[in-house]
């Protein structure tokens, strides 16, 4: 891996500096929770002190700026990428104009569904230059590390001062920090160890590095602490490949043998916690299933009338708003479709949704190859940009999981810290494509 010689010795400079602490603070799940009555993450009940706003999410954002005069030339984007990042940019900022007509409530969501796109933006920017990459994965990898840790110690003391345990930790949304740790707090975590994992064993001297185990056991354990059924199924997708890359296994049917084992000995750890079982169980009896309702179960309702609202508003949806505000004739009360897409589509209309399509399907389209050069050890194209190709290689897969599990869940867009993590690992494999692209037109032009 290339290493300027401040690095190599140990030392930061000020701009590397900037991007440790932006990986730092990424992953932590460290709130500022703010007294009033917009409850946009959870229902009062839930969050009494009003809206929690991620504290990283806020200081973070902030050190995108010395970057933004080179955002002109130096955006590792794709012409397709570029396109659908502007214009979901633009149409998101227009609906939350024209629903502040009505309620204010809108600019808030507009900037919520647009503050996370700064982080791939972020990525695309860093992934010039090795240096400042290599500071932002190891702020990520030490934040991931420290929010783990966090997580486990609160885990040890609910366990030792209760001396039971339900299912999850039962504190949540009442100490500070802790807003959302039953949901998207735990999406966010199992997502930042399983990329560490991945980038661990992408650079492990030793065969079997014990920091790829050690960021596995901490993924597992944010779904058998907080009873999340969503991360617990993104581990069983994603964890058997970096542990396959770590023990330098070839062959697919040493992957597919080691994925039975691992998801094997994950599901012995859930049967410990009942309520995360029983999620479980609910899931997989639904594969197979040819009905929404045998898909989604009770969430089939909600998405149906979400359904019907983008149907009677074709065009500019809700315009970012809830639709008791925007539509409250439907009589439809949940504040979510519990599907990412479907959200999109009745908040912002099919502009929205077809730009946010582009956007992912242009990330995913670079999952394939690096997963094949991964099972085949192929060197890459662009071996002097070995730390972005071994954070696209760890991102690959986790992006995949996220994509997937939003068809039942409102990631990435609705909830900030999700949405921060998995913008991020979308921002390398945007980045990943964009510089192969380029490489591989060089050398046509060269072979010509």
């Amino acid at each position: 891996m290339i290493q300027s010689q401040g690095m190599i010795e140990g030392k930061f400079s000020v701009r590397s500096k900037r991007d440790w602490w932006f990986g730092l603070l990424l992953p932590l799940p460290l709130f500022v929770q703010m007294n009033g009555p917009l409850g946009l993450y959870a229902e009062p009940e839930e969050l009494p002190v009003g809206i929690g706003v991620p504290i990283g999410f806020l200081l973070a954002a902030a050190f995108l700026l010395p970057d933004l005069p080179k955002l002109r030339h130096r955006l590792a984007l794709g012409p397709m990428a570029k396109i659908a990042l502007l214009v979901f940019g633009l149409w998101t900022l227009f609906l939350g104009f024209l629903g502040a007509q009505e309620n204010k409530l809108a600019l808030l969501y507009a900037g919520q569904w647009l503050a996370p796109l700064a982080a791939a933006v972020y990525a695309s920017v860093v992934a010039f230059e090795e240096e400042r990459l290599f500071s932002l994965l190891a702020g990520l990898k030490r934040g991931t590390a420290l929010a783990l840790g966090f997580l486990v110690s609160l885990f040890l003391c609910e366990l030792l001062s209760s001396g039971s345990f339900g299912g999850r930790i039962t504190q949540n949304a009442f100490l500070p920090g802790m807003y959302q740790l039953y949901n998207y707090v735990p999406v966010s975590l199992t997502l930042s160890a399983l990329f560490c994992a991945g980038l661990e064993a992408s650079s492990a001297k030793t065969l079997r590095s014990i920091k790829v185990w050690v960021f596995l056991f901490g993924a597992a354990m944010v779904p058998l602490i907080t009873g999340a059924r969503d991360p617990a199924l993104i581990y069983m997708l994603v964890a058997p490949l970096p542990a396959w890359w770590a023990w330098r296994t070839r062959g697919v049917l040493a992957l597919i043998a080691g994925s039975g084992i691992l998801v094997c000995f994950f599901l012995i750890l859930a049967d410990g916690n009942l309520l995360l079982l029983h999620k479980l169980q609910g899931t997989f009896s639904s594969y197979g299933e040819t009905t929404l309702s045998g898909m989604f179960g009770p969430r089939a309702e909600v998405m149906e009338s979400y359904w019907s609202l983008a149907k009677e508003h074709p065009w500019t949806g809700l315009r970012l708003l809830p639709p008791t505000i925007a539509d409250p004739q439907a009589g439809v009360v949940a504040k979510s479709a519990h599907n990412t897409y479907l959200d999109i589509l009745a908040g912002g209309g099919p502009i929205a949704l077809l730009s946010f399509l582009v956007l992912l399907l242009s990330a995913l389209w670079a999952t394939p190859k690096l997963v094949f050069r991964s099972l085949h050890r192929q060197g890459s194209a662009s071996a002097e940009r070995e730390s972005l190709r071994a954070a696209a290689q760890s991102a690959a897969a986790p992006v995949v999981g996220l994509v997937l599990i939003s068809c039942n869940l409102r990631t990435p867009l609705r909830e900030p810290i999700s949405a921060w993590v998995g913008f991020l690992l979308i921002g390398f494999l945007l980045s990943w494509a964009y510089f192969e692209k380029r490489a591989s037109s060089s050398s046509s032009r060269m072979t010509g």
